[in-house]
């Protein structure tokens, strides 16, 4: 029995952090929210021919590489005038994939419902060269869609908390210190698998909903 107690708390070590003094642990919870809007990235990638003209310093090459992605980028601008989109250029790129050299080779555009993606979707699915991904998601009622979300994930770090201190012996105090980390699952979401993951859900709905999730770390005073 006492084994088992032993290799419990090594285990739950893997996931918190316990001494006398504090305890430390990180939690991952989620809510399904409704989504406002969506912001999605097109941007013209750089092909084998432009890796070539860097190793080659031809001029005639790189003529023709910016008059393709001219004509690329007059096609897209077109496409979108005359689907009515709503799209802007990008204010920042850190996001992008050719941030660099090729920032001025993208485009910001607004998905509001199922209907505007799927029509995205099958547009936009045989270019190659353009890579479309997540920019930014807007939430409706975003302030109290977060606040409901922290107070999911304050007490399931209270809950884990209480089950570390009474491992450890200790008694467990108020929250000392919060603080919000990155998930990396969510730092791309390419727009064709998102297509697809929303096509499986045969809601009749025009409007997104998602799962909204956030990741904190709380340390709490322990004695």
């Amino acid at each position: 029995m006492k084994k088992s107690v032993f290799f419990g708390i090594l285990f739950l070590s893997s996931l918190c952090y316990a001494q006398n003094g504090f305890i430390e642990v990180e939690v991952k919870d989620t809510i399904r929210s409704k989504v406002l809007k969506y912001e999605y990235s097109l941007e013209i990638l750089n092909t084998t021919n432009e890796v070539n003209f860097v190793q080659t310093g031809s001029k005639t090459k790189k003529e023709r590489i910016n008059e393709k992605k001219n004509e690329l980028k007059e096609k897209i601008e077109d496409i979108l005038k005359k689907g009515k989109y709503i799209y802007r250029k990008p204010v920042n790129y850190n996001s992008l994939v050719n941030s660099y050299n090729f920032s001025d080779k993208a485009f910001i555009i607004t998905i509001k419902n199922k209907q505007e993606l799927q029509r995205t979707y099958n547009l936009f699915k045989d270019f190659e060269d353009v890579n479309i991904s997540l920019e930014e998601t807007f939430f409706k009622d975003d302030k109290d869609s977060e606040k409901r979300l922290f107070k999911k994930l304050l007490q399931k770090a209270k809950n884990k908390a209480l089950m570390i201190a009474e491992l450890s012996d200790l008694k467990l105090g108020k929250v000392q210190e919060v603080k919000e980390v990155k998930e990396i699952d969510n730092l791309s979401f390419n727009i064709m698998d998102f297509y697809i993951n929303t096509n499986m859900n045969k809601s009749s709905s025009k409007s997104f909903f998602t799962n909204q999730s956030k990741a904190i770390v709380v340390k709490f005073i322990a004695e």
